[in-house]
This record gives C-alpha cells, structure tokens and sequence, in this order.
C-alpha cells in the first residue's frame, strides 16, 4: 500500500497528510515520512532529526489518534464526512476461460465519472455532476471490498460501483465504510463477520 495511502494522518501529532513526492508532511508539526526499504518509514521531523520507524508502529501510532474517526463528526457530533472520487459502475462481467475451463468472471466498467461521496449516520451519498445524489442506506450495501486502491460497492438493486480517491486515502475510507455497517448491524443485533464477496452478519452471542 502507497504510504500516502498508509500514514492518512500523522503518526507524531494526528492531523491529516498531504501527499509530497514520494511521501507525506504534516503540515501542522512539519514532519515528513517517506517509503524506506520493505516497512521501514524514514521520519523528518521539522528541526531536520531523521530516525527510522516500522510501518506497523505508525498505524498503531494513528490508531491511538483514533484513526478514522475524530475528523468525521459535524457539531451535532453526526457522522459527516465527504470527499471527491472517480466513480465508475460495472456494464457487465466477462468470463475467464482457460483451456475451455470456466475460471472466473471480471468487470468491465462503464467510463469514470467525477463526484462527490458524501458518508453519513444513514449510509453514503454519491453526487455526480449532471445527475442527482445517489443515496445508499447502510443496508443496501451488500459488499465491500479494495481492489487495486479503490473501493468496490456492490449495491443492492443497482449493481456494482468503483470508487477511485482523488485526495483521500482508500484505507481510511474502508475503515470509515466498515465501522459504518459494524454500527448499522450493531443496532439491529448483528456482527458483521466479513464484507466480501457479501457481507455477512450473524446475531450477537
């Protein structure tokens, strides 16, 4: 995973990155974290001191910050949070054949769309110019999985839909997107026990 995808928000003072190069800055402490060898990130920090930390080390770091959440409320303390996106949605699946064996089937995606993708208590909004808001309930996502840094949403009625971030992270909104539905289906009594190929709930113990 890119580390502009990785380090959404700073491991040292937790705001928000912004992508530099072949890494990330602060811009509220002024430190820069860039790719080092495998999951090594090599840490500039703003007086010019260089140390190096473990990837696995950073995003505990974010988690403690409390990763995708704390930026994602308004003053009601809603969930309120919105982002522009390159949405594209399935025209239809192509089978993969081998030696006259049926292997698979793969997408064929319809031409990227810019938009707007709005997440809310009540689910997601997608806004695409020209057209009205497409509004998706938490319980009419049916699957959720990443695929090649974008986010694939299989929604109910309406089909399959790919997600490519302009400024945000992937893995932020596939935090952000899970945390939704595992609240969604907490309310209803359910725990989410996986979200591809369809989400997958089963009652409370």
């Amino acid at each position: 995973m890119p580390i502009e995808h990785l380090l959404y928000r700073c491991p040292r003072c937790g705001s928000d990155t912004t992508t530099r190069g072949k890494g990330v800055r602060c811009e509220a402490c002024g430190t820069t974290f860039e790719q080092g060898d495998l999951s090594v990130i090599t840490v500039r920090s703003a007086d010019g001191t260089v140390e190096e930390t473990s990837a696995r080390a950073a995003i505990d770091a974010i988690e403690r910050f409390g990763g995708a959440s704390p930026a994602t409320h308004d003053a009601s303390r809603e969930l309120s949070y919105e982002t522009p996106v390159a949405v594209a949605k399935v025209q239809r699946y192509e089978a993969v054949r081998w030696r006259g064996r049926l292997l698979g089937f793969w997408e064929r995606f319809r031409e990227e769309r810019p938009a707007r993708l709005g997440l809310g208590d009540g689910g997601l909004t997608l806004t695409a110019i020209e057209q009205g808001p497409r509004v998706w309930p938490w319980a009419e996502i049916s699957a959720l999985q990443v695929s090649s840094g974008a986010i694939q949403l299989d929604i109910r009625r309406d089909g399959l839909y790919q997600v490519q971030f302009l400024v945000d992270s992937p893995k932020r909104w596939k935090e952000l997107l899970e945390g939704g539905l595992r609240r969604f289906y907490a309310q209803r009594g359910q725990t989410v026990i996986e979200f591809q190929p369809r989400i997958v709930t089963r009652p409370h113990s």
